[in-house]
């Protein structure tokens, strides 16, 4: 694969299984924010003690600033709605069922008396049955594949 194709790769399994990229521009947009009000107390602070050269300059720059924070902010709500709307619209399970256990025979008995039960017999022996099975299979192909001395009429 090319460069390109592999960067492309990475950023469809980054964007494709979680929100955290949409997170990333809200936090990017609070930073802003709170940079610009910093910035925004220096200018205030440096013009009242020094005087300002450039008029309007340090009101127009800590503005802006904080304007481009809230709009980031507001792409970064936006984009987990986004990303929430997304992952419902798959319906993907919350859990996987790996294997289910049925209980209907040995519901309302004693703990004790289930022991002998068939059916518990049959989840304890599941493993063991799907070997042997597996086995007989093997067996099978393996004697299909033999050559047989059959005469031909």
């Amino acid at each position: 694969f090319s460069g390109w194709r592999r960067w492309n790769f990475a950023l469809e399994g980054i964007t494709s299984f979680s929100t955290v990229p949409l997170r990333v521009w809200t936090y990017i947009g609070l930073a802003f924010a709170a940079l610009s009000f910093i910035y925004g107390t220096f200018i205030v602070m440096r013009t009242l003690l020094f005087g300002n050269p450039v008029h309007g300059y340090a009101s127009l720059i800590s503005v802006m600033l904080f304007v481009g924070g809230i709009q980031l902010i507001g792409i970064g709500v936006i984009g987990e709605y986004l990303g929430r709307i997304y992952h419902e619209s798959k319906q993907r399970p919350v859990y996987l069922v790996r294997r289910r256990y049925r209980a209907d025979a040995l519901v309302g008995q004693h703990p004790g008396q289930h022991a002998a039960q068939p059916d518990a017999l049959k989840l304890l022996q599941f493993p063991v049955r799907r070997i042997a099975a597996a086995r007989r299979r093997q067996t099978a192909v393996a004697s299909a594949t033999v050559p047989r001395n059959v005469p031909v009429k």
